[in-house]
This record gives structure tokens, C-alpha cells and sequence, in this order.
């Protein structure tokens, strides 16, 4: 009977020897490399061939054990530290970022926790001199000082003590939380004794200040006293500010509907 011997030199380099009958050979578990499969055939009588037979094998490495796999992973692992990296940096930038933005938020809250006391303690001396002066008023009324100067002066007097109170209430006006105080007011009076007390300033520089309203407005209307009187005042102080001696000022209420001023406004731009 023929027999076979065999071995694959560079994995097994021991001979093994088999019968005719098995014609297979199985190798698990090799490595990647070069090897080469030697076969010796002998016939009944024993005798063995000179010479094996030789078959060179190629096993390639398998792709994910490769060299470039293996630079493929170095890859993948350093991107993925530098991502770590670079969000852990992103985020103490952030957490920065944020801690610098509290302490100027701080800062400003401690300025402007410093500007309302200034203002309320400057307008609390405020209060001192201006009672002083209505109380020199009062005497001096009493002492023959004209009814019409002393309501000019006095009334001006009692707008400066507002402004001063609203000042202390500067809180309540940041907070928006000042409410209208709404009463019945006759417009065309309270604004004929606003405008009283600009014609002597009137007289003085010559111009033509007029007064005229609207007799058909009803006589109680219902309006927050002080902002009214913010509004006129501004409105005069502005009028007297930009017209030039010699010219014409005319303050008027108008009642109705789609009330279009018959006069032309010019803005002119500034350069800061």
C-alpha cells in the first residue's frame, strides 16, 4: 500500500506519515508568513521518493491585524484623545468665560447698587434746601412779595421737590413698577398756569409766546398730573431753547381725531 509523509516547514517541521487512504491534510491557527508544504510518497514495496514534493504557501496577514489597520487605529485613537482634549479645553474655556462674565455682572451690580445710593443720599440733601427756600417764601409772601412771582417760585420750587422725591424712587422706576396716578385735571388751566410762568422769560428775549386752547376739550380729564406736566415742561424748555430772540412760540391743545401738525419739523444731524 503507498504512503505519505509530510509536514509544512516553518509551522510543523515534524514528519508525519499516512496511508493512502487519507488524502487530506487540515492546518488551524497559522500564523501570517511564509511556508512551504514538503511531501514524500512511498510505493507497496516501501520505498520512498528522492525528492519531496514542494508547494510554497503565502499566508497573508488578515486585514484588521495589517499595517495599515494598525495606523488606521493609532488614528482613531489619537483623534479621539485630541476630541477629549479639545472639548475638555472647549469647556474650562466655557466655564472661564462664564466665571468672568459673573464677576463683571458682580461689578456692574455693585456700581449700580453705588449709583442708587448716590442718588437717593444727594437726593435727600436735596430735600433740606429746597424746604428752606418755601419756607423763606412763605415769609416773604407775607411780607408783601408779589402773588405772581410767588407762585412762579413757588410752584417751581414744588417741581424741583418732585423731581428730588422721584429720584428716591429710583428703584421703583428701574423695577417698572411706577404706576399712573391717575385724577380729574382741567387740561387748558393746568397748562395756562404751566405756560405763566415762561412770560416774563418770554418778555425778556422778545418773543412772541402764545397761548391757545382748545375751549371744547372737557374739563376733567382723567391723566396722571405729573407726567402731564413733564411733557409741557419739556416741550417749553425745547421751544425756548431753539428759538432764537425776537421769534414766535405757540402752544396750543387741539381736541380731535388724526391731529396732523400744520407745521414743518427739520431735523438736523449732529456729528458726535
Amino acid at each position: 500500500m503507498n504512503r505519505f509523509k509530510f509536514r509544512l516547514r516553518g509551522c510543523n517541521n515534524s514528519w508525519i506519515t499516512v496511508n493512502a487512504q487519507q488524502r487530506m491534510v487540515m492546518y488551524s491557527k497559522v500564523p501570517a508568513g511564509t511556508y512551504y508544504f514538503e511531501v514524500y510518497a512511498a510505493n507497496n514495496d516501501g520505498v520512498w521518493s528522492d525528492k519531496p514534493t514542494v508547494i510554497k504557501i503565502i499566508r497573508k496577514t488578515t486585514p484588521w491585524f495589517s499595517l495599515p489597520a494598525y495606523l488606521f487605529y493609532l488614528l482613531t485613537v489619537m483623534g479621539i484623545a485630541w476630541l477629549i482634549y479639545r472639548l475638555h479645553a472647549e469647556k474650562k474655556r466655557l466655564k472661564f468665560l462664564l466665571y468672568q462674565e459673573n464677576i463683571e455682572k458682580d461689578k456692574k451690580e455693585q456700581i449700580h447698587q453705588a449709583q442708587l445710593r448716590f442718588f437717593t443720599n444727594i437726593s435727600h440733601d436735596f430735600r433740606t434746601p429746597l424746604s428752606l427756600i418755601l419756607a423763606a417764601l412763605d415769609k416773604l409772601r407775607r411780607e408783601g412779595l408779589k402773588e405772581y412771582y410767588y407762585r412762579i417760585l413757588n410752584g417751581n420750587v414744588q417741581r424741583l421737590l418732585n423731581l428730588v422725591n422721584e429720584l428716591m424712587d429710583f428703584r421703583t422706576v428701574e423695577n417698572a413698577m411706577m404706576k399712573l396716578e391717575l385724577q380729574p385735571l382741567d387740561i387748558n388751566r393746568f397748562i395756562n398756569e404751566i405756560a405763566d410762568d415762561f412770560i416774563d422769560y418770554a418778555q425778556q428775549r422778545n418773543i412772541d409766546f402764545q397761548i391757545k386752547c382748545d375751549e371744547s376739550l372737557p374739563a376733567d380729564i382723567y391723566v396722571d398730573k405729573n407726567v402731564v406736566e413733564k411733557i409741557v415742561m419739556n416741550l417749553l424748555n425745547n421751544a425756548f431753547k431753539y428759538t432764537p430772540d425776537k421769534g414766535i412760540i405757540l402752544l396750543e391743545t387741539r381736541r380731535g381725531q388724526d391731529f396732523v401738525s400744520r407745521y414743518k419739523i427739520t431735523i438736523q444731524w449732529a456729528k458726535a
